[in-house]
């Protein structure tokens, strides 16, 4: 859940603006589980609520804008979230599914 909120949080300060990065070392790709699992879900509900707000304000040649120094578009990289963000869900999926048939 921490993983998907950080690259939430990386598309929304890439749409204000900031740099996108070259690199995220894996322990900020992939933070530990800190707390209760429900903070998890407030955190990525947060990001994914900023996200939005953010996009909400984006007009079409925003959108066409490059990511520099990357080769895509903002409008890609709002599409690769929600790519990332549907394959991380269906592992959930299964692994709940997984964990409630045992």
């Amino acid at each position: 859940m921490r993983h998907l909120a950080v690259w939430t949080a990386i598309a929304r300060r890439t749409i204000e603006g900031k740099p996108y990065p070259a690199d995220v070392p894996p322990p900020q790709d992939f933070p530990q589980l800190e707390g209760a699992w429900s903070d998890a879900v407030a955190e990525l509900e947060h990001e994914q609520l900023a996200l939005i707000a953010a996009v909400r304000n984006l007009d079409d040649a925003r959108l066409s804008a490059a990511v520099p120094p990357h080769n895509f578009t903002i409008h890609t990289l709002l599409y690769g979230v929600v790519q990332h963000n549907s394959y991380h869900g269906g592992q959930l999926a299964l692994l709940i599914k997984l964990a409630t048939t045992s």
